[in-house]
């Protein structure tokens, strides 16, 4: 289960603030190679970058970036990882205490189809529980995610210092490969940039170093700008000029004629002044109080800063209005959820359905077919083979309940497509929706907001929390090649078990029925509130959504002495009268 269910979609789209439990190290041990080693204290920047774990002072930490951490939760401990703890004082606890102790991180290497699972165990459940909601507090965050360019220097300092190791020794060539990925390639351009920072390198045995502690932010910039020439990039800001700079006049002009959205009321959002420019110039510009002019350096960090994001931050947050009736929105939604991949001789996964869902998904797919007499779920059938491999439908709807609104409580729409066509089956499927979702589950119309034709929707504000189903029950091909389908009535549907269906079906059997009408067993059908087990009418669906009986023949021409038979998986019905046109509703008993 996730750890926290965070509502505030405002705390996602500021900075993150580092909870005080992460900012010192907590000792956990990972369970890697079927094997459990030296406890590994982990630890958060306080810029909320990276989660970084240390085991020996020689050595360079393990990290992992915040962004890619999708969600820390409680694992399920297996036999075989409790007999291994079990001679070490980590296992002595009882059997809640050490399930409750053990975490699973989930990492996304490569988006959320290459996850990376990862087992830590604390000392007791208090330790797991503080570290896992503290962490959770850190993940998906909006403001991480759409950083400035400003920002990325600050986060790749700290992912340098990741690299130092426990002496705070920073290899100069581990700085050339983090940039560049090979080893030497710009060394002397990194070299340049600290020499004149005057900071001073060292050596050991393993090569030449500078100590950490003297590596800031605006040395690691100067790094970044003559490695990657960032100077090109901006050089085009100044053509026309004599020389690559700009006093506060050509600046303001810079700013009104350049940077400004013609598209601005100039009443609302007033032109630019020689004020502004200076204010740019002098906290920008490295000597910008000397020289009063801003210089292609300066104009690089105006450009890579809040102010020049193509991001606006303040609408990372919620600032539309939510009251309006759900079909006036956009809805992030996922199509074939269960896919890990291609969707022909693919996988599927249970757990791409939590990625969806933490990732802000308020619509997701299930696809629902038999599979030895129970509900899975895949992508269907091609020649007798399924096309992609099964997962269990209960087991979607549990990891549903448990991520459904950690990331946001807006309503959550399940699409289901239902292949499902045995009545004992339909009945499990509302029982699991209703044993498993609770009260989340939207069972009745919202009240003022009737489900008729023409009538509103209620809001994503009436339906915060709320769990809602789309499903239209598909029934196989009748012997004129048309497929009919039935709407189920959520209110109307029994939770009779198995059993119970098994015994009311063997009584139906043994029951005489009238050679006039057949005997319509499941679904049966509703009208004016009364149920009956026998029809004379062919059904087919309206434009209204219910079903439409009437005894025309595939060719819509009558027959008032032909019998025509329709066969709807396992609902027969015989047509035998002339009668007009009633509309009725399909319910399962």
């Amino acid at each position: 289960m996730a750890g926290e269910v965070c509502y505030n979609n405002k705390r996602r789209s500021l900075k993150p603030v580092v909870p005080e439990v992460l900012l010192n190290p907590t000792a956990l041990w990972k369970w890697e190679n079927d094997n459990i080693g030296l406890p590994l204290y982990f630890q958060v920047d306080p810029e909320g970058f990276y989660l970084s774990a240390r085991c020996e002072r020689d050595k360079e930490a393990q990290y992992w970036d915040l962004c890619q951490i999708s969600d820390v939760r409680i694992a399920e401990a297996s036999s075989h990882l409790r007999d291994k703890l079990l001679w070490t004082e980590r296992g002595d606890r009882d059997d809640d205490e050490f399930a409750n102790s053990i975490l699973q991180l989930v990492y996304r290497k490569d988006g959320i189809a290459s996850l990376e699972f990862i087992t830590l165990v604390a000392k007791n459940a208090d330790i797991a529980n503080n570290f896992m909601v503290a962490l959770n507090s850190l993940t998906h965050n909006l403001y991480q995610l759409n950083c400035t360019m400003c920002r990325m220097v600050t986060k790749m300092r700290e992912k340098l210092c990741n690299h130092a190791n426990g002496h705070g020794e920073l290899l100069l060539k581990m700085i050339d490969k983090i940039f560049t990925g090979k080893s030497d390639s710009r060394l002397e351009s990194i070299e340049f940039s600290l020499e004149i920072a005057k900071v001073p390198v060292l050596e050991n045995a393993h090569g030449r170093y500078i100590e950490v502690q003297h590596l800031t932010v605006s040395i690691v910039e100067d790094m970044i700008s003559r490695v990657a020439n960032t100077k090109d990039h901006v050089q085009p800001v100044f053509q026309g000029c004599k020389v690559p700079n700009m006093n506060e006049y050509k600046l303001v002009k810079f700013l009104n004629e350049v940077q400004r959205d013609p598209r601005d009321n100039e009443v609302v959002i007033e032109y630019h002044k020689t004020d502004k420019a200076l204010s740019i110039i002098h906290n920008l510009e490295p000597m910008g109080r000397e020289i009063g002019k801003i210089t292609p350096v300066g104009m690089w960090r105006y450009l890579a800063n809040n102010e020049s994001n193509i991001v606006d931050l303040p609408q990372l947050g919620l600032f539309h209005d939510m009251t309006k009736p759900l079909s006036h929105y956009f809805i992030n939604s996922s199509h074939n959820t269960y896919c890990n991949g291609a969707q022909f001789n693919g996988l599927s996964s249970v757990e791409i359905y939590r990625q969806c869902l933490l990732l802000g998904c308020r619509c997701v797919e299930l696809d629902c077919w038999i599979q030895n007499d129970d509900i899975i779920i895949t992508h269907g059938v091609v020649n007798g083979l399924w096309v992609c491999t099964t997962i269990s439908f209960e087991k979607v709807l549990w990891a549903i309940k448990d991520f459904a609104f950690v990331t946001s409580d807006y309503p959550l729409i399940l699409s289901i497509e239902n292949h499902v066509d045995k009545p004992h089956l339909l009945r499990r499927m509302a029982t699991l929706y209703q044993t498993i979702f609770g009260d989340r589950l939207l069972k009745e119309p919202v009240e003022g907001y009737p489900i008729e034709p023409g009538a509103q929707l209620p809001s994503p504000e009436m339906l915060r929390g709320k769990i809602l189903l789309k499903d239209k029950i598909r029934i196989k091909k009748t012997k004129e090649g048309k497929e009919n389908r039935m709407q189920l009535d959520d209110k109307a549907i029994s939770t009779t078990t198995i059993e119970e269906e098994d015994e009311q079906k063997s009584n139906a059997e043994s029951m005489p029925t009238s050679p006039d009408h057949a005997s319509v067993r499941s679904p049966s059908v509703v009208s004016s509130g009364v149920a009956t087990d026998t029809i004379d009418k062919v059904p087919s669906l309206s434009d209204s959504g219910t079903i439409s009986l009437s005894n025309e023949d595939a060719n819509g021409e009558e027959d008032a002495d032909k019998k025509s038979i329709a066969s709807k998986g396992s609902v027969e019905i015989e047509l035998k009268e002339k009668g007009s046109t009633v509309r009725y509703v399909a319910v399962a008993a």
